[in-house]
Order: C-alpha cells, then sequence, then structure tokens
C-alpha cells in the first residue's frame, strides 16, 4: 500500500512539472525566428523596449482565447515602450491564416526550433524582457493579460 502512495506522489508530481515547468532562462537572442513574410526576425534588434513574448498553440483553445486578451494588455501598455510577439513553431501559413482569421493586430513569428526543443512543456508560456533583454518575468499557464491586476504586474516589471 506504501508503494502505491508514493508512487501516486511521484506520478502527481511528474503530471504537475510537465503542467507547469517553465524553463528558468532561455537565450533570447538565440531564438531562430521568421516573421510571416518568411524573413529573419532579431530579438536583439528590438532592445530598448519591453518585450512580452508568448509562445502559443494554434490547436489550443486555452492558449487562442488568451490573443485578445494579450491584445487588450498591448492597446493598454502602449506600442512606443513595448513589443508584443506570439511565437509558435507550426507552419507560417497556419501561423499567418489564423492572424488574418482573428484580425489581430499583434506581432506572430514562427520559430525554427520545436519548442519542446527549448523545453517550453506547457503553453501558453509567457516571458517578459526588460528594454535591456534581460527576463524579469515568466509564466506557464493561461492568465487574463487585460485584468487590471496583471496589467499592473506588467507595468511593473521593470
Amino acid at each position: 500500500m506504501a508503494i502505491l502512495a508514493i508512487l501516486a506522489v511521484v506520478i502527481a508530481a511528474a503530471y504537475f512539472y510537465s503542467l507547469y515547468h517553465v524553463p528558468p532562462a532561455l537565450d533570447f537572442n538565440a531564438l531562430s525566428l521568421t516573421g510571416m513574410d518568411g524573413k529573419q526576425v532579431e530579438l536583439a534588434k528590438l532592445k530598448g523596449k519591453k518585450l512580452f513574448i508568448n509562445f502559443f498553440d494554434t490547436s489550443d483553445d486555452s492558449c487562442l482565447q488568451r490573443i485578445p486578451l494579450i491584445e487588450k494588455a498591448q492597446a493598454a501598455m502602449g506600442k512606443d515602450n513595448s513589443v508584443f510577439l506570439c511565437i509558435s513553431d507550426e507552419p507560417v501559413a497556419r501561423l499567418d491564416s489564423l492572424r488574418q482569421k482573428i484580425g489581430s493586430n499583434l506581432l506572430f513569428l514562427h520559430s525554427t526550433k520545436k519548442l519542446s526543443d527549448l523545453k517550453i512543456l506547457n503553453l501558453p508560456t509567457t516571458y517578459i524582457l526588460d528594454p535591456k533583454g534581460e527576463m524579469i518575468y515568466k509564466k506557464a499557464g493561461p492568465s487574463d493579460w487585460s485584468s487590471k491586476e496583471t496589467l499592473g504586474e506588467l507595468n511593473g516589471a521593470e
């Protein structure tokens, strides 16, 4: 009986680890990203602005429900000092089709590396980089990016 209890705890721990695991750090400048036009995008060229980076999957309803909330956060924070990115490893055609279908004004990017190879195991996963390019926020799982509380947290992440 004790062995079954230990096994249940180990399985539960593994489940929650995979569900909420966020990599401790990513080398954001080493990401290989392309825009919907197929051109290479370098995050290093965006230094000087706060970057909101959301890794997502087009087939995950939880991810798709967050896009309008991210757009609201972008509107509230302004485009002058912040750049909002939605990144997926799915084909560019699928990403561009989704962007057009929902009429999003967010910057959608394609990762040429599989997100799982980057150790991003839970989607959506969100990072915020400060204007110097240093990670100041990370979260695995869905959030209401348009809530007053979250917007305050995002604005305070300096």
